[in-house]
């Protein structure tokens, strides 16, 4: 028996969470009669649990988004990118709380957020960024290189790609890696200098190998027999 409550009509306050059945009991001086039971759920406004998280992925890979909402369901829920709807063919779960992105492209990197909502009201999650790793590309291969014994030479490429880029410089009939620096450089080239050179290019997403170039040595002439003195008549 719910008290003060002798009126045709019962006014509650509900409670989060709660669900209730009331019923209501009329009587006089001839017998009671009872009503049905009425249930009444108090629906809660969406409640943002878990924000998504900024995602790094290299180009073509996938990128992966989540959020988990409370609240009374059913919950709705649609995704953005640059505050406009996601509707690109590669990206599915755009309607639910996990965005998956896949083989995701340049112009697909930048900021995405969540608006979830349900009868009772709508949230809108962090906007949190999404950053496209470029994989290393080649633009420039390494030349071959002709110089005199002593003389500087180098070996360069154009790199085009994500930083940070390493370099592995390897003299290719040994395997050995000879230089970590963008370029290759010989201040005095010695003729044991002279052979084929080949670069390890890499980032977080790829490693990618040059071309092999030649360095040739020229040494200078040297006298392998001098001149004696003859008598002749």
């Amino acid at each position: 028996m719910i008290a003060d409550s002798t009126d045709n009509t019962l006014t509650i306050t509900c409670e989060a969470g709660d669900t209730t059945y009331y019923y209501a009991a009329y009587m006089n001086t001839c017998g009671t009669i009872f009503s049905d039971s009425a249930e009444i759920i108090t629906k809660m406004p969406p409640t943002i649990t878990q924000q998504p998280q900024p995602q790094t992925v290299c180009l073509n890979d996938t990128a992966t988004l989540s959020i988990k909402v409370s609240g009374f369901q059913p919950i709705y829920y649609q995704w953005q990118h640059e505050g406009a709807d996601i509707d690109n063919s590669n990206a599915s779960g755009v309607n639910s709380s996990n965005l998956s992105i896949e083989n995701i492209d340049e112009g697909q990197s930048g900021l995405y957020s969540c608006i979830a909502w349900n009868d009772c009201g709508e949230v809108y999650s962090d906007t949190v960024m999404v950053e496209i790793v470029m994989p290393p590309n080649i633009v420039s291969q390494p030349d071959a290189i002709e110089v005199c014994e002593g003389d500087a030479a180098s070996m360069e490429m154009i790199i085009q790609g994500s930083e940070p880029i390493d370099y592995f410089w390897t003299e290719v009939s040994s395997g050995d890696t000879i230089s970590t620096n963008a370029v290759l450089e010989f201040p005095e080239a010695q003729a044991e200098d002279d052979g084929f050179y080949q670069c390890i290019v890499s980032n977080q997403c790829e490693d990618i190998n040059s071309d092999q170039a030649e360095l040739t040595v020229h040494t200078y002439p040297d006298f392998t027999t001098q001149p004696v003195e003859i008598d002749a008549c």
